[in-house]
């Protein structure tokens, strides 16, 4: 065994009472870690996940290297003689540079790129927004994300231009950060997750923005009647969740562009949200089974 590869022990069909004597048995042998195979549901209109109880685990425990697996093996086995064990060797990776070979520089939108900040900019990036994801959500791929992007560049091309434009869970800040890029005088980010909000200040200073603020109030402490131009690029259920105080801050004439509405589940959403009940939208939205509205 090398120092470049690990030990993962795969453990099947561990009785749910006995996991925690198991695992503890497991670190007394020098156990560095463990992970559980979990099935979750997610019925809820915001899509928070709930796990799924199961009487029998699936577990991997990983151990460093060394010359004793057959031992380790061993000894679990007349602790546990009923349980079904198998040892594999892992080669060390740096999972953060595997994912980043997959993520590459792309037009957003029309001449503008996404380029990440370790990647040169492509000739024929004329206009550049660099990205840095870290552990945020947010590496402008998502249809919703290249929905609402489309969507913001041609309020900018309209007269008048949005001048005040608040974007709702910001994410990594691409949004924020291209309503920047097209002209807008003052940008608000808003973002619930504090290692996001952390992220896009960092993609901000990348950047050199001057009117992106991210900050760490949330929708409900800002004050009414502030923005020409919202974006919320969030699940349907949420926007639900936060439609009074997405209304409550945009400015009279001003535009709502929600985006992260499922195909399946817009006929309900739209009756929720209350576009039959007469809300003028401009424009729907759709870029696979992902669905927005210009209201």
């Amino acid at each position: 065994m090398s120092s470049s590869s690990y030990i993962v022990l795969q453990v099947h069909q561990l009785p749910a009472d006995r996991e925690e004597l198991f695992v503890h048995h497991c670190f007394e042998l020098g156990a560095q870690g463990v992970s559980e195979a979990l099935e979750f549901q997610q019925n809820s209109a915001d899509f928070e996940p709930v796990t799924i109880e199961k009487e029998f685990k699936e577990l991997e425990v990983y151990f460093a290297t060394s010359g004793q697996t057959t031992t380790l093996l061993e000894k679990l086995k007349s602790l546990f003689p009923e349980l079904a064990m198998e040892l594999r060797e892992e080669k060390n990776r740096d999972w953060l540079e595997e994912w980043k070979k997959g993520f590459v520089p792309f037009p957003l939108v029309k001449d503008i790129w996404l380029v990440p900040s370790w990647c040169s900019v492509p000739e024929a990036a004329h206009h550049q927004i660099r990205i840095d994801p870290g552990m945020a959500f947010g590496t402008g791929t998502h249809e919703t994300t290249q929905l609402a992007a489309g969507a913001i560049e041609a309020l900018f091309h309209r007269s008048p231009k949005p001048q005040r434009v608040l974007d709702v869970g910001t994410g990594t800040g691409i949004l924020a950060l291209l309503a920047e890029l097209l002209g807008a005088e003052a940008v608000v980010a808003t973002e619930i997750d504090p290692e996001a909000r952390r992220v896009a200040r960092e993609n901000c200073q990348i950047n050199s923005s001057q009117q992106v603020q991210v900050v760490d109030e949330q929708i409900e402490g800002l004050p009414s009647l502030s923005f020409d131009l919202v974006v919320a690029n969030i699940i349907d259920g949420v926007l639900l969740r936060l439609q009074k105080d997405l209304w409550r801050v945009l400015q009279p004439k001003g535009h709502l562009l929600i985006t992260g509405i499922l195909l399946e589940r817009e006929k309900e959403f739209c009756h929720n949200f209350g576009l039959p009940e007469g809300r003028s939208w401009q424009g729907r939205l759709q870029k696979g089974e992902w669905v927005g509205y210009l209201l």
